[in-house]
């Protein structure tokens, strides 16, 4: 139990009484007496002016949270009670996490709601854990305040950071790729897998040419291939203990892992298969190629706890 400020500001006459007291020693006993009648207010507010299930809170987190990147924290608070209260929240965020402030203060009226909202910004990949959530609750006549513990922990994953893979994402649909270094190339005549008919040039292999096509055209024509796709494409990430080395607040290992992940973005949206070796002086994680939208979640597990190593 602890005491309020609206239990000190009732406080204030009885403080007047005894400096009255001074001149007029018979306002000592009023004094006391005033000062017994808040605390005995206080005691009855705090044993009986109190449910242990009127306020209730909740912790709401993202899927996923990403290395580097801010992401926004929901703490909601209920007032179940059928009387204001006034509500002081604590939340607990890993300690190795990046944050200003985790909670808040509100009153809330009888059945009211209220959402808190802070950043925290992980910085490096791995699992983490939150606390519970403390809350200070003030009673039903407001002098005294309880202290509420709230079970919340909860483990979350950081996975290697993926705002760019958003951004390609956001590119793609708006056809911009190559803001962010991704073009597509053609090469002339390399590749086994058919693109298109064209008309003959002068400097196109005459083994190109498609004989049946030129008998219906009544003119050359040649055939065009392109490389091709739903290729193997193995991503090799060196986890040694050189790549602990830091670049910022970041290390190499995960501007290696940023840059791996948005390659494999690239080669699964291109059709092709995609998969992951990382290795120290041994194979530490191993994901076979493979293509579609759910081999994507398969490398960033497969990427999320991945530490540099000491070669034994």
């Amino acid at each position: 139990m602890t005491v309020t400020r609206r239990f000190l500001l009732l406080n204030a006459p009885g403080l007047a009484f005894a400096a009255a007291a001074l001149w007029f020693p018979g306002l000592f006993v009023l004094a006391l007496g005033y000062h017994a009648a808040v605390l005995l207010l206080a005691v009855s507010d705090a044993v009986f002016g109190h449910d242990a299930g009127a306020v209730t809170a909740s912790r709401h987190v993202g899927p996923k949270l990403s290395l580097g990147d801010e992401t926004h924290i929901e703490v909601e608070v209920a007032n179940l009670a059928t009387w204001p209260v006034s509500v002081t929240v604590v939340d607990q965020p890993p300690e190795d996490f990046r944050f200003e402030a985790a909670g808040g203060s509100v009153r809330l009226p009888p059945r009211g709601r209220q959402v808190f909202r802070y950043a925290v910004t992980p910085p490096e990949r791995g699992t983490f854990s939150f606390g519970d959530l403390w809350l200070r609750v003030t009673c039903r006549m407001g002098l005294a305040a309880r202290r509420l513990r709230i079970p919340a922990a909860q483990e979350v994953r950081v996975y290697p950071n993926l705002a760019g893979i958003r951004r390609a994402e956001l590119l793609g649909r708006k056809n911009r790729l190559a803001e962010v270094g991704i073009h597509r190339v053609r090469v002339a005549g390399q590749g086994t897998e058919f693109e298109q008919l064209r008309e003959y040039s002068p400097d196109d292999d005459y083994r190109r040419i498609n004989w049946k096509a030129t008998a219906k055209r009544s003119k050359p024509t040649t055939m065009d291939y392109q490389l091709e796709r739903s290729q193997n494409v193995l991503l090799c990430v060196d986890a040694g203990y050189m790549m602990g080395t830091e670049l910022g607040w970041m290390t190499k290992l995960d501007v290696a892992i940023n840059a791996g992940a948005l390659l494999a973005h690239a080669a699964l949206s291109g059709g092709d298969r995609v998969g992951l070796v990382v290795f120290s002086h041994r194979i530490m994680t191993h994901v076979t190629p493979a293509h579609g939208s759910g081999q994507m979640n398969r490398l960033m597990e497969g990427l999320q706890a991945v530490r540099p190593e000491a070669t034994r």
